[in-house]
């Protein structure tokens, strides 16, 4: 081989060397930002198809696909619309995926007036706790408790919740998840709670002899 010939077999790698450089990324780094878009963009039609049963089913295969930003874009879309069999549906995936809810406890509106009114009155923060003892443990919590859900696995309608290493059975009948267990040093509870439009799960607390108490937690 000759010196020209040399440089011309030299001067094609280079060239294919770059090219390759070039193209590879593109092809093997997946879908473009645009294709990405539309990707997600048709979660949302799919979750709004006429056919009910298709929502169902379109939910399903989007839980299963295993990616998690269809799966955000699926439960917002589900939480806020007024299917409420989607909503069931999403409400399970939901505990398959965070796998744990935090919640807080909400005081009746004229229970919360007395202790506002109770806080510069020495005499009247006593009467409040006598009259309410449960507020004293809510504080103590920060009036907040946290369930888990570590085992359980779309799309199951019952399982085990977990709070502070202590279990209790939990059932979904519908759009709601019941169940009872020990919470904090409030005794056993019965909690109830269902996804609502407003991107939150909203239920009730009842602890021993406390009156029922209304609990929300954020959904998204």
């Amino acid at each position: 081989m000759n010196l020209t010939d040399a440089l011309i077999v030299l001067f094609t790698f280079s060239f294919i060397s770059v090219t390759h450089a070039r193209t590879t990324p593109a092809q093997t780094g997946g879908p473009s930002p645009e294709a990405r878009r539309d990707e997600i963009a048709k979660v949302q039609e799919m979750l709004a198809d006429p056919d009910p049963l298709m929502r169902l089913a379109n939910m399903e295969a989007i839980v299963k696909s295993g990616d998690s930003l269809k799966l955000q874009v699926a439960l917002r879309t589900a939480f806020t619309g007024d299917d409420r069999e989607l909503r069931a549906l999403a409400l399970r995936a939901y505990l398959a995926s965070r796998k744990e809810i935090t919640f807080e406890v909400v005081l009746p509106p004229d229970v919360q007036a007395a202790f506002n009114a109770a806080q510069s009155d020495r005499g009247a923060s006593q009467t409040f706790n006598h009259k309410y003892p449960f507020h004293a443990y809510l504080t103590q919590a920060a009036s907040r408790f946290q369930l888990g859900f570590p085992d359980y696995a779309f799309p199951q309608d019952r399982g085990t919740a977990n709070s502070e290493g202590r279990n209790g059975s939990f059932v979904i009948t519908g759009d709601r998840l019941t169940t009872m267990l020990w919470l904090h040093n409030w005794g056993s509870c019965y909690v109830d709670f269902m996804p609502t439009q407003r991107q939150a799960f909203e239920g009730t607390l009842a602890c021993g002899p406390w009156p029922k108490l209304a609990i929300t937690a954020p959904a998204l």
